[in-house]
């Protein structure tokens, strides 16, 4: 049976059904079958920048924190030149994704601690959409990326930190200025 008898067989069975009840008009109207075109889905890249990078970081530090070196390395991606620098590097060397775990699991033992968040911005001239961000929270200050795709870190570096974040690590690289105490109260 076609379309148009159905419509045309319900249309009578409602007649008749209201007739039985007293109703002397009754008006029908035929909805249109459901279309079997195929729906066009367009799927586009996530638009983020490094202010994206606040729960990625959140979780990063939580985990390095909690002195998880693996979970904390697993937090980084990408393809990146290299993944990590913080001030108790010499000047130049930097840690790849897979030198990050044992990186991590010594800075830990050095009593180093992350602060849980922080506040990032683009970087000055920075088009939305891309995902470099820098950050100054109270003397611990950076920089990094993220891949948007995945929500990973595709690397950090951080320029600064205070004692109290740094534990035992040196503040500065080695013949450094900073090394000896020379950035200020605020960040000693």
């Amino acid at each position: 049976m076609g379309s148009r008898a159905r419509i045309a067989a319900v249309t009578l069975a409602v007649m008749v059904a209201a007739s039985a009840c007293g109703t002397e008009t009754v008006t029908v109207t035929p909805t249109p079958a459901p279309s079997t075109a195929p729906v066009l889905i367009i799927h586009s890249t996530p638009s983020c920048d490094g202010t994206d990078v606040t729960t990625p970081y959140a979780n990063f530090a939580a985990d390095f924190n909690a002195g998880r070196a693996t979970e904390a390395a697993a937090r980084f991606g990408g393809a990146h030149g290299f993944s990590w620098w913080d001030p108790s590097d010499p000047s130049g060397d930097v840690q790849t994704l897979e030198e990050l775990p044992d990186h991590f699991a010594h800075l830990y033992k050095l009593g180093v601690r992350l602060p849980p968040t922080i506040h990032p911005r683009p970087p000055a001239g920075q088009s939305s959409g891309e995902a470099g961000f820098v950050f100054d929270d109270n003397g611990f200050a950076g920089k990094g990326g993220i891949v948007c795709q995945t929500a990973k870190i595709s690397y950090l570096v951080i320029e600064a930190w205070t004692k109290t974040i740094a534990g035992r690590a040196r503040m500065a690289p080695p013949g450094d200025v900073r090394q000896n105490g020379s950035l200020g109260p605020a960040l000693n």
